[in-house]
């Protein structure tokens, strides 16, 4: 039987402390990049496997030991306005499910501000780099396409939703087809027949068009289903005339298109349903699906923290997505359906 290849092993071929072999296994930004290429080329000629027994043996001991302070993870906000971030409460969410998930592990989230005056790409690296920083969280984009510009390669980094383009790196975000499943789900459940999507095609691209999508497809294999036109603007002149036109017996959007239609003298439930595709869980009237924005910012962290660990730096050769699926909230604006009575005959 072949003797596994151990830490210690590949030390002493290299001359250095065992230690130091185990920081540069782990991609530890404390060791010179030559280093770490010099170990982990070691490693891989050698035939280094890590014991799966042992890791978990560690991970067990973390998950027990309370935390301590490790380092700082970066939450990059590229939003010309710094404050609009997190005004959205969606990704509000995701800050504070990444911050105290970075907390249990011993890290801290610290926001840097990508437009802030006379900081460009290659400052906020050499800053990174001084405080010893190689964890990323990009936030959302405050719009599709918009790309990051940053050098990856010394970094782990991970991002949320599909609005940073190119999409290039591993990436954590809400289950968009399973949400729509669920939603309609409810809504066929309930009785309503005619949905209208009140959800622009200027915030779909966001999403990469994957609800309008799902909405469609189900249409086409659900027959008792009446396909409503989507709406094309949330102008209130047009909404009011789109409602009556098309007459859908539930509108499903986001939250804010619920005042618009209220303002018109529409009340929701008795007038027309509503159905939020992303709840604010602070408001317990409006009916939908819950994202857990709080949950994939936890997860995002995890991510994070074990390419840290696996010492997974640069753009991946596959990026690969995290999908977190949503649950429903009953909420008050989508009761059951009445029938309408049957004509006597």
């Amino acid at each position: 039987m072949t003797k596994r290849v151990s830490v210690r092993d590949i030390a002493r071929e290299l001359g250095l402390h065992y230690t130091t072999v185990g920081l540069a296994l782990r991609g530890s930004p404390r060791l010179k990049k030559e280093t770490r290429d010099k170990v982990r080329a070691a490693a891989e000629r050698m035939g280094y496997r890590p014991d799966p027994f042992l890791s978990a043996l560690v991970s067990y001991r973390n998950a027990k030991r309370p935390a301590t302070f490790h380092a700082v993870l970066a939450w990059i906000n590229n939003w010309p306005d710094r404050e609009a971030l997190l005004d959205n409460p969606i990704y509000r969410s995701y800050f504070e499910g990444a911050s105290t998930r970075a907390s249990e592990l011993g890290y801290k989230l610290e926001e840097f501000w990508l437009q802030a005056k006379e900081m460009t790409p290659e400052r906020l690296q050499r800053i990174f780099q001084a405080r010893n920083i190689n964890g990323l969280l990009i936030a959302p984009q405050p719009r599709s396409k918009v790309p990051v510009e940053l050098n990856f390669h010394d970094f782990s980094a991970v991002a949320f939703g599909y609005s940073m383009h190119p999409h290039m790196l591993h990436l954590v975000t809400n289950h968009h087809t399973q949400t729509m499943d669920l939603v309609m789900d409810k809504v066929m459940q309930l009785g309503y027949r005619r949905p209208g999507y009140c959800i622009l095609p200027s915030t779909d691209v966001g999403g990469n068009y994957i609800w309008i999508s799902r909405l469609l497809y189900l249409f086409a294999m659900r027959p008792e289903l009446t396909p409503v036109p989507r709406l094309q603007s949330l102008d209130p002149d047009f909404l009011d005339k789109w409602i009556k036109k098309y007459k859908p017996d539930v509108l499903i959007g986001y939250n804010a298109v619920l005042p618009v239609v209220e303002k018109l003298g529409y009340r929701a439930p008795t007038d027309i349903g509503f159905v939020s595709m992303a709840i604010d869980t602070d408001d317990q009237r409006i009916s939908g699906a819950n994202q857990n924005d709080f949950l994939i910012g936890k997860i995002a962290t995890d991510v994070l923290v074990g390419m840290i660990h696996r010492g997974e730096r640069g753009l991946p050769e596959v990026p690969v997505r995290t999908l977190v699926d949503s649950t429903w909230f009953a909420g008050e604006t989508l009761p059951p359906r009445k029938s309408p009575p049957k004509a006597k005959r």
